[in-house]
């Protein structure tokens, strides 16, 4: 179930590309996270059926690693090019992870729900 989950998140790569000159590297895996968990939800294509149960998870993660990393936050992957190794050690649970509830967060402040 995960191979058309992670054809989303890479597809909406190549439109980001289209429409995005540069942004955070939060922001570009974080969406492409956040479109391939929704889509996943409601095609039951995820690992854990729901959109919200996926989401879940992911937080669980991000959370689990800044426990262990204290200091480091979604801030370090503005740019993961210019992350410190620390923080690049966490490019899955900031990027991906927290990236996805960042951009929930941005949605729901929008009022595009």
């Amino acid at each position: 179930t995960w191979v058309p989950r992670r054809g989303i998140h890479e597809y909406f790569h190549v439109y980001q590309g289209c429409y995005l000159e540069e942004s955070a590297t939060w922001l570009e895996e974080g969406s492409a996270e956040f479109l391939a968990f929704y889509l996943g939800g409601c095609n039951k294509w995820n690992v854990l059926e729901t959109f919200e149960k996926q989401m879940m998870f992911h937080m669980e993660e991000a959370q689990r690693w800044r426990k262990q990393n204290e200091g480091i936050t979604i801030e370090h992957m503005e740019d993961i090019e210019k992350a410190d190794f620390k923080a690049k050690g966490g490019y899955r649970e900031l990027a991906y992870d927290a990236g996805a509830w960042a951009v929930a967060f941005a949605i729901g402040q929008s009022g595009m729900e």
